[in-house]
């Protein structure tokens, strides 16, 4: 007799990342001086910068740039946008309507392929091990 090895498995929507709330004193001063960088010298996608570089200017991680991106475009509503072309790859301060679609379709274009893969896995856990996972739903009309 085989038993049955049915298992669900359920998918709470884990909350947007916050990590930078829980930025020191230390960091978020380190979010003005990229702020103050950006809002001078990189306006527009034509002036973006690279993660890397921007790391080197102000002397700290890779990562660090990141949170404090997150940081900037969260809680104090900077428009940060990012550009993955050609030489003006990196980050800038977006400065029209065009530059703001660009920099939205980056994160919904890898949230589409996200949702994709996890409802691929999804169908294969259940069709191979009988595992039921919860499929998603982006709210995108898919």
């Amino acid at each position: 007799m085989t038993e049955d090895r049915t298992e669900y498995i359920t998918h709470k929507a884990r909350p947007a990342r916050k990590s930078w709330r829980t930025m020191t004193a230390s960091d978020k001063r380190l979010a003005g001086k990229l702020w103050a960088k950006l809002a001078t010298e990189h306006r527009g996608a034509e002036h973006a910068r690279k993660c890397e570089d921007l790391a080197k200017d102000l002397g700290v991680a890779y990562n660090t740039i990141r949170k404090c991106v997150f940081y900037l475009i969260e809680a104090h509503k900077v428009p940060v946008g990012t550009s993955l072309s050609g030489s003006q790859r990196g980050y800038y301060i977006i400065t029209n309507a065009d530059e703001a679609h660009h920099s939205l379709a980056i994160p919904r274009a890898r949230a589409t392929e996200n949702w994709a893969y996890h409802n691929a896995l999804a169908r294969a856990l259940q069709a191979d091990l009988n595992i039921h996972v919860e499929q998603l739903s982006l709210g995108l009309g898919d």
